[in-house]
C-alpha cells in the first residue's frame, strides 16, 4: 500500500515537470527567430550601401517582407510558449514569475515594434532611407552584440620596472650582531610562508634535526632564482627545488624552527664578495652593465658601485636568516645545550658558484630573424621552437664534420656543491647595512593576487566578488571560478528543469564562487543572470607594484586559472589520478601543462641564445569551458555546455 501511494504522488509531479523540461531544451523556435533577425540585419546593411549610391532597394525590401512571415510565425509560437511557461512557473515563487514576465514583456514589445516597422515598409515608401534606418536602429538595440573571438592577443610583454635603489631606512642591529637576543615563542612558531607542516617535518627529521645538515641541504639542493619578495614560501620552494633569497630563507627558517631552533629573517643591503666577479658567476652574465639591467628587470633594488668610472661591484637588497644554535662545539656540528649563539646564515648566494659549459655560438651562422620570417610565411605543423630546432639540426647535418649536436649547443650550468660539515663563521657577502629583522615576512614583501568579478559595465565600488590571497597559497594549485544558485529559489528552479543545461537562462541568477583545490574560498555577494558576460580581473600585487589582467567570461561557465610561481610542477594536492577527471580537473591539468611547455620553450631558447631568464611575477593562464549561448533578442535564453 505504501508503495502504491508513493507512485501515485510521484506521477503528478513528473507530469508537471515534463512540459517544462521539453520546453526548455527545445530551442528551435528561439534559434530560428534569432537567425532570421540576423539575416534581416545583413539585408539592412546591403540596403544602406545601395542607398548611399542612389540605387533602388526594391529587392532588399522584398527579402525583408519574405522574412517577415517567418519571423511572425516564430513570434506566435514563442508568445504561446511564454504564456504556457508563465502558468507552469507559478509554483516556483515570485522571483521566477517576475523574471519571466520581464523577459516576456520586453520580448513582446520589441517584436511588435519590429513587425510594425516591416508592415509599414513597401517598395514605394516615400522615404526608404529613414525607414531602413529605423529598422537598423531597432535591430541594433534588440540583437546581442558581436560575440567574443575564440583567439585573442597574447598578453606577453616586458614589465619595464624602473631602477630602484635599496631601502634607505636607518640601520639596526640583528641578534647575531649584538641586537635583541631574547628568544620569544614567535621565533619558533610556524607562519604562512614558513609553516611547520608535515612535509617540512619529514625533511627536518630526515636531516636528523641537525642545523648543519639543514643548512647544507638547502644550500646545495635549492637552485637560486632572481626576483624580489616572497613568492613561493617554504613548501612551494621545497616542491620546486628552487627559489630566491626570501623563499630560500623561508624554507631554511621552517626547517630550523621545526627542529627546535629559533630563527628570524634579516633584511638589508649587501655587496658581492670579493667583487663583481661573484655576481657574474651567480647570474651567468659577463657584461657588468647587463648585470645591473638584469637586477632592474628582476625588480630587485640595486645600486652600482662605481670605481674609476667603471662598475666595480653592485649592492642589492637581500634577505637572509639568523638562528640560535649550539655553536661552541665544532660550530653546530655537535648538538648539545652549551654555547648557544645567534648566527647569520644565507643559502641563496652560492659560495662555490657554478660550472658553465662553453658551446659554440651557432647563431653567428644562422639568423633567428630569418627563421622567424620563414615560419610565419607558411602554415606550420611545428611549434616555433620545434621549427627552430629542426632548422638548426638540418643545418648542422650539412657541416662536415658536424661541429656539435643540437643539445650540445645549449648553454647550461651546474651548481658546485659545498660540504663543510660545520656552520660558517661569517657571511659570504659584505653586509653594507642591515635595516630590518622579522619573525615573519611582512605583507609589503609578499606577492599576492586580487580576484575581482565585476558586472559589465563596471559600477565603481560594486564588485560582486573581491578577495586577495597570497600567491604562495596558489602556485600550481587548482583554482576555479564556478557558479552556484544565488538563492534557494534559484536552486529549486534548476532542480525542476533537471539541471542547469535545461533551465531557461533568464529565469535564474548565479553567484560566482572562487575555489582552491575544490574548497570554497570566497563567494560573490550577488548573482548574475546565467549566460551574461562579466569581467574577471586579476591584480598581481608585488613589492614592485600592481599588474592587472582583465578577461571577459560568461556567468555559469567554468573558468580555471593556472598560476605558477616560476616552475610548473606535479598536480595539486588532493588529486587522485585513479579517479575519473571532471571538467575542472581537465582544465587545471591543461593549464599547468601549457605553462610548463611555455617555460621549457622559453628556457631552451634562452640557452640557445646564452641569455639568463628572470620572472619577477608569476605566470597566469585562464581556461574555460566551451559554451553555446542561445539568445532571444539581446537576452541569454539557453545555455549548453559543449566541452572543455
Amino acid at each position: 500500500m505504501g508503495s502504491t501511494r508513493t507512485i501515485f504522488l510521484s506521477l503528478p509531479f513528473f507530469f508537471i515537470l515534463l512540459p517544462l523540461i521539453t520546453d526548455a531544451t527545445d530551442l528551435g523556435p528561439e534559434k530560428n527567430l534569432q537567425n532570421s533577425l540576423k539575416q534581416c540585419k545583413e539585408i539592412i546593411k546591403n540596403a544602406q550601401e545601395r542607398l548611399k549610391v542612389g540605387s533602388p532597394v526594391t529587392a532588399e525590401i522584398d527579402e525583408l517582407k519574405a522574412l517577415y512571415e517567418e519571423i511572425k510565425a516564430s513570434h506566435l509560437l514563442l508568445e504561446d510558449r511564454f504564456r504556457l511557461r508563465g502558468e507552469e512557473i507559478k509554483v516556483h515563487g515570485a522571483k521566477a514569475l517576475v523574471r519571466h514576465r520581464l523577459m516576456s514583456d520586453n520580448y513582446s514589445r520589441a517584436l511588435r515594434d519590429y513587425l510594425s516597422l516591416i508592415e509599414g515598409l513597401s517598395p514605394g515608401v516615400r522615404d526608404p532611407q529613414s525607414a531602413i534606418r529605423n529598422i537598423e536602429t531597432l535591430l541594433d538595440l534588440i540583437l546581442p552584440k558581436k560575440k567574443r573571438p575564440i583567439f585573442g592577443s597574447l598578453p606577453y610583454r616586458g614589465l619595464h620596472y624602473p631602477s630602484r635603489e635599496p631601502n634607505q631606512d636607518p640601520p639596526i642591529k640583528p641578534a647575531y650582531r649584538g641586537g635583541h637576543k631574547v628568544v620569544s615563542p614567535d621565533d619558533l612558531k610556524g607562519t604562512e610562508e614558513a609553516p611547520l607542516s608535515k612535509e617540512i617535518g619529514i625533511l627536518a627529521q630526515s636531516l636528523t634535526w641537525n642545523p648543519v645538515l639543514i643548512y647544507e641541504w638547502v644550500k646545495n639542493n635549492i637552485e637560486t632564482e632572481w626576483y624580489w619578495g616572497c613568492m613561493k614560501g617554504a613548501e612551494e620552494t621545497l616542491r620546486q627545488r628552487r627559489g630566491n633569497d626570501c623563499d630560500q630563507a623561508s624554507l631554511l627558517i621552517a626547517l630550523l624552527r621545526a627542529s627546535g631552533y629559533p630563527a628570524r629573517y634579516v633584511r638589508g643591503v649587501i655587496e658581492f664578495f670579493p667583487n663583481i666577479e661573484k655576481a657574474k658567476t651567480l647570474t651567468g652574465i659577463e657584461d657588468t652593465s647587463k648585470i645591473a639591467e638584469y637586477f632592474q628587470k628582476a625588480g630587485i633594488p640595486f645600486k652600482p658601485v662605481v670605481t674609476g668610472g667603471k662598475i666595480s661591484n653592485i649592492q642589492i637588497e637581500h634577505i637572509w636568516v639568523e638562528t640560535q644554535v649550539p655553536y661552541a662545539n665544532y660550530r653546530g656540528a655537535i648538538l648539545d645545550e652549551h654555547g648557544k649563539t645567534w648566527l647569520g646564515l644565507d643559502t641563496s648566494i652560492k659560495v662555490t658558484g657554478y660550472n658553465y659549459n662553453n658551446p659554440i655560438d651557432i647563431l653567428q651562422e644562422i639568423s633567428l630573424a630569418n627563421l622567424r620570417d620563414e615560419y610565419l610565411a607558411a602554415i606550420q605543423d611545428l611549434t616555433p621552437l620545434e621549427y627552430v630546432r629542426a632548422s638548426i639540426e638540418a643545418y648542422l647535418q650539412t657541416r662536415n664534420p658536424q661541429p656539435a649536436t643540437y643539445d650540445e649547443l645549449l648553454w647550461r650550468r651546474t651548481l658546485i656543491p659545498e660540504v663543510m660539515n660545520i656552520l660558517p663563521a661569517s657571511m659570504q657577502f659584505k653586509q653594507v647595512k642591515i635595516t630590518h629583522e622579522y619573525r615573519e615576512i611582512p605583507n609589503e614583501l609578499k606577492h599576492k593576487v586580487r580576484f575581482v568579478v565585476n558586472r559589465i559595465p563596471q559600477p565603481a565600488g560594486n564588485e560582486i566578488l573581491d578577495v586577495t590571497l597570497d600567491i604562495l597559497k596558489l602556485s600550481n594549485q587548482k583554482i576555479a571560478i564556478s557558479f552556484e544558485p544565488e538563492t534557494i529559489e534559484d536552486q529549486e528552479i534548476i532542480n525542476s528543469y533537471g539541471g542547469l543545461d535545461n533551465t531557461p537562462a533568464y529565469l535564474i541568477r548565479l553567484r560566482p564562487v572562487l575555489k582552491i583545490n575544490g574548497e570554497r574560498v570566497a563567494v560573490g555577494k550577488d548573482g548574475l543572470p546565467m549566460g551574461q558576460e562579466y569581467d574577471l580581473t586579476l591584480e598581481l600585487i608585488s613589492p614592485n607594484g600592481v599588474e592587472r589582467i582583465t578577461n571577459r567570461h560568461l556567468a555559469g561557465n567554468l573558468t580555471v586559472l593556472g598560476i605558477v610561481s616560476q616552475r610548473a610542477i606535479a598536480l595539486a594536492s588532493g588529486f587522485n589520478p585513479e579517479e575519473e577527471k571532471d571538467a575542472e580537473q581537465l582544465l587545471y591539468e591543461e593549464a599547468i601543462r601549457y605553462i610548463d611547455r611555455w617555460n621549457q620553450a622559453e628556457e631552451e631558447l634562452a640557452s640557445l641564445m646564452k641569455l639568463t631568464i628572470t620572472r619577477p611575477l608569476p605566470t597566469v593562464v585562464t581556461l574555460g569551458g566551451v559554451i553555446d549561448v542561445t539568445y532571444l533578442l539581446e537576452t541569454p535564453y539557453g545555455f549548453e555546455w559543449k566541452g572543455v
